[in-house]
């Protein structure tokens, strides 16, 4: 379950930030109206180094403690090992989740790591806009 969970965690926040990196590209090349061979030469670089750094540090902290466990009821990982979610409410000390505090921090971070994706998106998507917009209103005064 470790290794699915690694890989899970790592899949999704690349590709999110790849997505967010995507977007600064084409904001770089449209809105910014940077020369290709610039963009390779300084944007590039951190735009793939970002997304498999953000991949890498969301997805190794869960390993050193124990949050990627199996789940009873479907193919799929939680924070609470095995039997320790029972109905009686009561955990013992061997049951005590894999640092449930940890991971509701890990929590926090990942949702503001995705908010921060969202917010590069909805930017870039309306630098980029804008610029169509003011280069069309350039051709309609020709």
């Amino acid at each position: 379950c470790a290794v699915q969970g690694f890989f899970f965690t790592f899949g999704i926040y690349a590709m999110y930030s790849y997505n967010a990196m995507l977007c600064i590209y084409y904001t770089c090349a449209i809105a910014l109206k940077m020369k290709e061979r610039n963009i390779r030469r300084l944007v590039e670089p951190t735009l793939h180094l970002f997304p498999l750094a953000v991949g890498i540090t969301t997805a190794v902290p869960p390993l050193f403690y124990n949050l990627y466990n199996p789940s009873a009821w479907e193919s799929w990982c939680t924070y609470e090992p095995l039997g320790c979610g029972g109905d009686d409410g009561i955990l013992s000390e061997i049951c005590v989740p894999g640092e449930l505090r940890l991971f509701q921090i890990a929590l926090v971070l990942c949702l503001a790591l995705l908010g921060l994706f969202f917010f590069i998106i909805i930017t870039a998507l309306i630098m980029i806009c804008a610029s169509v917009v003011k280069v069309s209103r350039q051709y309609l005064v020709i």
